[in-house]
């Protein structure tokens, strides 16, 4: 190959790495504006008695033949929660069951800084939500040990307390590529559902799940995703671009016909 051609083979990819770039930025830039993000504020509850929908919300330790639960009183309904992880019960507050449960308030920021969202639930245009998110290690495993460890294992269960009174209830499990794509080439639905990103259930689960052991991002149904082919178009141009540029820097130019 000439250093000629090598110059115009670069110059080529050098404009399809540009326009495939241009077009990615597009489609991201869309893909942002089509499917705007909810975000999500929380807050942690550290009381075991309080107030929410008009109604008194309290959590009380106590002992059963099967072991020790978290009996959770709201207004007339009660919710016995088994207690997987237990810490030192000398702990203030709720602090005894924070390695496997949470109390969250929480309501939809989108778009809004604290002081407005604040604002605007204190106008009433705002209602904040209130769940209650506990984590399980895979039953029949040690949750200090091998059941901590294995966080592809772990499920979630969502008891969110209706404005009308009682409890919305759902089980997810912790993301898993290879058991969702397994289920897909099977043709079949997951036993359990697993928590997706960018839902206030995948970010409530975060705030009860080890720092060191949250999930790997999959970039799903995301700006990353939306780039098609226009990803790996732009990065094979440049690539293509940087190899004529060095063939073109190693070809010596031709010499003069009065040199020769």
């Amino acid at each position: 190959m000439t250093r000629a051609t090598a110059i115009i083979l670069a110059g080529l990819l050098a404009a399809a790495a540009i326009g495939s770039g241009i077009s990615a930025a597009k489609r991201v830039s869309s893909y942002h504006r089509d499917n705007p993000r909810e975000q999500f504020a929380f807050k942690r509850v550290g009381v075991r008695d309080f107030i929410y929908a008009g109604r008194p919300v309290s959590l009380r330790d106590e002992q059963s033949p099967s072991g020790n639960l978290l009996v959770v009183t709201y207004g007339d309904e009660k919710l016995a929660l088994p207690v997987v992880i237990p810490l030192d019960p000398r702990l203030p507050g709720l602090a005894p069951h924070d390695d496997w449960m949470g109390v969250l308030r929480f309501a939809s920021a989108t778009n809004m800084d604290l002081p407005e969202l604040q604002a605007r639930m204190n106008a009433g245009e705002v209602r904040d939500r209130l769940v209650i998110v506990t984590r399980t290690p895979e039953p029949g495993t040690d949750p200090s040990t091998w059941g901590e460890i294995n966080k592809h294992r772990w499920t979630f269960d969502f008891y969110e307390f209706l404005p009308e009174g009682g409890f919305a209830h759902q089980k997810m499990a912790f993301p898993n590529k290879r058991a969702r794509e397994k289920a897909e080439r099977e043709g079949r639905e997951l036993a359990v559902p697993q928590l997706r990103e960018k839902t206030w259930e995948f970010e409530a689960a975060l705030t009860i799940t080890p720092k060191t052991d949250g999930p790997s991002p999959e970039f799903r149904n995301d700006g990353l995703a939306a780039m098609g082919w226009t990803l790996p178009a732009s990065g094979f141009a440049t690539i293509g671009m940087i190899v004529m540029l060095v063939v073109a820097a190693s070809r010596k130019p031709p010499m003069p016909m009065a040199d020769r």
